[in-house]
């Protein structure tokens, strides 16, 4: 087992299990270092319009609200010119 750094010693933690070096990960500081993006395949029934800027639609998944991401506005907002640029042009609604 190897010492733990002065930091970790700090939180309570005294050794490492390994005597392999850290993989150099960093540690989440703000709120946008924990968003997750999901992709999901099945269909979802639309509740209502998104509450904010960037969101679709609110849903109800596994028993809980949450809100869609507007990857179409997302999309336009960051190249305005993509969809042009897309071949096909912008995707319809998904067929079910």
């Amino acid at each position: 087992m190897k010492l733990a750094s002065e930091q970790d010693r700090f939180l309570g933690m005294d050794y490492y299990i390994t005597d392999s070096p850290g993989c150099g990960g960093i540690i989440r500081r703000n709120p946008e270092d924990f968003l997750v993006v999901e992709v999901f395949e099945d269909r979802l029934e639309l509740e209502q319009p998104g509450s904010r800027s960037g969101a679709r639609a609110a849903v109800v998944l596994r028993g809980r609200v949450t809100e869609l991401a507007d990857v179409d506005a997302m999309a336009d907002h960051v190249a305005p010119d993509f969809w042009a640029h897309a071949g096909s042009g912008r995707p319809g609604p998904q067929e079910g």
